[in-house]
C-alpha cells in the first residue's frame, strides 16, 4: 500500500495483526493522510458492499416490436 501512496493515491491497508499497520506507518511518515490503516478478522465474513438495490424487470415500450 505504501507505493501507490506515495505515488498520490487515497488507499485502505487491511492486515490481520495488531502491529503491522502501525509499524507500516512508522515506516513511511511521507503517506500520512493518504493510507487508512485498518484490522480486520478474516475468519468473519462481513460485506464490503451493501446489497444491491432489487430492480425490477423492463417492460417492452409501448408501439415498439408487433
Amino acid at each position: 500500500m505504501i507505493w501507490p501512496a506515495r505515488r498520490g493515491r487515497q488507499v485502505t491497508a487491511v492486515d490481520v495483526s495488531r502491529t503491522a499497520p502501525e509499524r507500516a506507518a512508522a515506516t513511511a511518515p511521507d503517506i500520512t493522510g493518504r493510507v487508512a490503516w485498518t484490522r480486520a478478522d478474516l475468519t468473519v465474513r462481513e460485506p464490503l458492499l451493501p446489497p444491491p438495490v432489487p430492480t425490477t424487470p423492463a417492460t417492452p415500450s409501448c408501439g415498439r416490436g408487433a
